[in-house]
């Protein structure tokens, strides 16, 4: 219940939660969100808000804790699905368990149900459309209703969080491996397409009667026009930004230090009262990265390490300066960090036994590795795929402790 215990706007994570807030009462009292005159709506996909608003016609505007519940409910079927999933691809109840176990304790996920953000809703999703893809390239005999309910999923996952549309060409691969003859994989795929096109056309039309653009599902997932949207200005006016901060009491200093002030805290001086981390962090010579491999890496680090020390800047534009916790840590290495070498030796293992089904797990995670070196990497986008690394430990864990390091019958697939 410690999830649910943040109920005033105070708690927010920092400007995604206001703007899921202020786009989900703008879709409830102004039509502005439909005629493209409101920036929230350019630049947020629309599910999550819609969700949010059909929270505050049921309970009352800013019904928090009520969305916290609801929220609550979806990561408990998550659970279930997690559970499936690894059932479905290991054929072993003692895995499929431990990883419910593991998966209902785990505080990546429970941390989210009392933050007014999708990343509860984007786990669901992603969790269910794997488990549909799976179960329907499991079957040999696959059925009209499976496809459609497997686009539909995808469908609501990318109008959740857009960036997935990334993941589209690369499904093929898993069409192609585990479905035979090859015609029929190909044809599975081609109706997957056409179906997530058609599910995704009435979106895309209302965002081009809205602004004049093709947005496919938004503005910062996929614009295949190089139209200058007025609201993505707007989004980024200094003023506004600071003023959502003072609104939010955000906690961070978004302001990057100028090399007159470097100089100065280098000389022993505070003059803007930064904290002490941050004073040491400049003293040590760390600064926000303003090459591409720069940003890269630390994309790469906040999205993928277990800990973080001392503390570090983002890199520009945002270039705020990130600060690492204790108690974070410990919880990251216990619950995720410890995963990731049992999770390694399963992968290793199993391609060296060649096994067949452990794809099923590679190719999501590199995909969603390499769509977020891409774009933007943070450790709230990495919980996703947290399943299947922990579902993949816990057979690295299993097989570990067999004497002969043989696979669990699970993978003699």
């Amino acid at each position: 219940m410690f999830a649910l215990g943040n109920f005033d706007k105070s708690s927010f994570w920092g400007m995604d939660a206001y703007g899921y807030n202020e786009y989900a009462k703008t879709i409830l009292y102004d039509s502005s969100w439909l005629k493209g005159t409101n920036f929230i709506g350019s630049t947020r996909e629309p599910v999550y808000p819609f969700f949010v608003a059909g929270v505050y016609f049921l309970f009352g505007e800013e019904s928090f804790l009520a969305v916290y519940i609801i929220q609550a409910i979806i990561s408990s079927l998550t659970l279930l699905i997690i559970y499936k999933l690894a059932y479905l691809i290991g054929n072993s109840k003692a895995v499929a368990y431990l990883s419910l176990l593991w998966a209902g304790f785990y505080f990546f996920y429970i941390r989210w149900i009392g933050e007014l953000l999708r990343e509860t809703l984007v786990i669901f999703l992603y969790t269910l459309f794997f488990y549909l893809l799976f179960k329907l390239l499991k079957n040999k005999s696959v059925r009209m209703k499976s496809i459609l309910f497997l686009s539909l999923s995808y469908t609501l996952l990318i109008h959740t969080d857009g960036r997935y549309l990334f993941y589209a060409p690369f499904l093929i691969i898993l069409f192609l491996i585990y479905s035979r003859p090859i015609w029929q994989a190909l044809k599975n795929y081609i109706i997957f397409g056409i179906l997530v096109v058609l599910f995704t056309v009435p979106w895309t039309v209302r965002n081009y009667i809205a602004y004049g653009d093709v947005i496919i599902v938004s503005y910062y997932t996929l614009n295949l026009s190089s139209t200058e949207l007025t609201p993505r200005k707007e989004l980024f006016d200094t003023s506004t930004i600071n003023e959502v901060k003072t609104t939010l009491h955000f906690g961070c200093n978004m302001n990057y230090p100028t090399e007159t002030e470097i100089d100065s805290i280098i000389a022993g001086f505070n003059p803007r009262n930064r904290s002490d981390a941050e004073i040491k962090a400049i003293r040590k010579g760390k600064r926000a990265a303003t090459s591409y491999f720069g940003r890269k890496a630390y994309f790469f680090k906040r999205m993928w390490a277990p800990f973080t020390f001392g503390g570090y800047y983002a890199p520009f534009p945002m270039a705020f300066f990130v600060v690492g916790h204790i108690r974070h840590n410990i919880i990251s290495i216990l619950q995720y960090g410890i995963l990731i070498p049992f999770a390694l030796f399963f992968i290793v293992y199993s391609i060296i036994k060649r096994t067949k089904w452990i794809w099923f797990y590679i190719l999501p995670i590199s995909i969603h590795m390499l769509l977020h070196l891409i774009t933007f990497g943070d450790e709230r986008y990495r919980q996703p795929v947290d399943a299947f690394i922990g579902i993949l430990a816990i057979n690295g864990i299993i097989s570990v402790s067999y004497t002969h390091l043989t696979l669990p019958t699970i993978y003699s697939v």
